[in-house]
């Protein structure tokens, strides 16, 4: 007879096996398992298309060596997972973060060469070190590829990592992430007022709330925004940006659903004394992940003066495409498909 309440037993060890850590728009990231070793012994044995990139000595791999290596990785709880194509439940690769400390680890990837050319590699590499960065708390990325693979590199840059450093044997590269958002509690309101009462910070807002376009009662807005903003995701979401390296805070950022269906208005603050350190381009990244990969948000859109080049220029490269200009307005629109299509 069957248990009424199996339903509210544990899943057994091989259920576990199956639920994955996490996800991206494509892929599966699963603990390393003993039942992918006929994956990875296809993969690290192709010596054309995968085996000469590795670190290793270019030798043939058993199923022992394979299986020894599954055991380790899960004794040291190493933080290393297998890549599993959502559609098809094929095996895509291997992805790993080596030697973390407590500000960074190095980046190993590998994929099977029947996934390769699909974009899995950039989604990968993308959906990891931002699943490191934040869960570990990681402020730099580093990792070590083959003058001889462009394609790698090329897929790295776009991901955001660049070259420090050139051998004849290696290219080494490096991911840095100052910043993280951080949801502030009410004893935090300090810097939202500190901001919203700098007139050099808040000179953009000067045509609503003249003459220097400071919020007037920006105590009674912190107010506001801690009973109707903070914990309505994905209708409306706010958050302070922190730098991790000393917790100070540097900015803002917040998405609110808007009249039109399933778009959000969006917007992105830096204090004045912190600008000029690449803390706009890094706030957006941040916000775009949040918007799109965890809330699920459908559409981010933006308007202001169109005197703000450097406001236009980050939007621009993050993907966002201009859709009006009007009054000295310009108006610019990133969809999920479009941000994801382009990672």
């Amino acid at each position: 007879m069957k248990n009424r309440n199996a339903s509210l037993e544990k899943p057994s060890s091989e259920e576990k096996e199956q639920i994955p850590v996490f996800a991206s728009e494509r892929i599966c990231f699963m603990n390393v398992s003993e039942r992918f070793v006929n994956d990875y012994l296809v993969m690290v044995n192709d010596f054309e298309n995968v085996n000469r990139f590795l670190g290793g000595s270019h030798k043939s791999y058993t199923a022992g060596q394979e299986i020894a290596w599954v055991r380790e990785k899960l004794a040291m709880k190493a933080f290393v997972f297998s890549m599993i194509e959502k559609e098809t439940g094929d095996f895509i690769g291997n992805i790993e973060l080596m030697n973390p400390d407590s500000r960074e680890g190095e980046l190993g990837i590998a994929l099977t060469a029947v996934k390769q050319n699909q974009g899995y590699g950039t989604e990968a590499v993308r959906a990891f070190t931002a699943y490191a960065m934040d869960h570990l708390g990681l402020s730099r990325i580093v990792l070590r590829t083959r003058p001889y693979n462009p394609r790698a590199i090329r897929v790295y840059e776009k991901c955001g990592f660049r070259t420090y450093r050139i051998t004849d044997e290696h290219v080494f590269m490096e991911l840095v992430r100052e910043l993280e958002i951080y949801v502030p509690r009410p004893e935090d309101g300090w810097f939202y007022v500190k901001m919203m009462t700098d007139p050099a910070t808040m000179a953009y807002n000067a045509p609503w709330f003249p003459p220097q376009g400071c919020i007037p009662d920006a105590d009674k807005e912190w107010e506001d925004i801690q009973a109707f903003w903070i914990g309505k995701e994905p209708e409306r979401f706010y958050a302070f940006l922190r730098r991790k390296a000393d917790g100070a805070f540097v900015g803002d950022v917040n998405y609110h659903q808007s009249a039109s269906p399933g778009v959000c208005d969006m917007g992105i603050v830096i204090y004045a004394p912190q600008r000029g350190k690449g803390y706009g381009k890094q706030g957006l990244e941040l916000l775009l992940d949040h918007a799109f990969r965890i809330d699920g948000v459908s559409c981010l859109q933006n308007d202001f003066e169109t005197a703000r080049g450097a406001a236009y220029r980050i939007h621009t490269c993050a993907g966002f495409r201009e859709t009006r200009r009007e009054d000295g307005i310009v108006h610019l629109e990133l969809t999920r498909e479009e941000y994801f299509a382009k990672r």
